[in-house]
């Protein structure tokens, strides 16, 4: 990050991500269809026979779902507090000259 050019680089896919196709309620609802898409195949009457699934119980299959879609929305808050923070803290390589060795922090 002490590099400018791959930095502004960075943060400007960095937040084109998570706007786009990792924006959260759109990761949820990819998360939803594929989850009811499969579920049949996991713990429905076709579903992972006992000693050939890493499932320890079908019960557990829901909670998942749910545990990967609010994980999906904290990854988001971060990204975001991340991009929020960045914007209003001075760039450490402002004003240095290509291949300038970075600043040392001290904190």
């Amino acid at each position: 990050m002490d590099d400018p050019v791959y930095r502004g680089a960075y943060l400007e896919e960095l937040a084109a991500v998570v706007a786009g196709p990792f924006e959260p309620a759109r990761m949820e609802t990819r998360y939803r269809e594929l989850h009811a898409l499969i579920e049949p195949y996991v713990t429905g009457p076709l579903g992972e026979r006992p000693g050939f699934t890493l499932l320890e119980d079908p019960a557990d299959f829901d909670p998942a779902l749910e545990e990967l879609v609010a994980h999906a929305w904290r990854r988001s808050a971060a990204i975001g507090e991340f991009l929020g923070q960045i914007e209003n803290t001075p760039d450490p390589t402002e004003g240095m000259q290509a291949g300038e060795p970075p600043i040392e922090r001290t904190w």
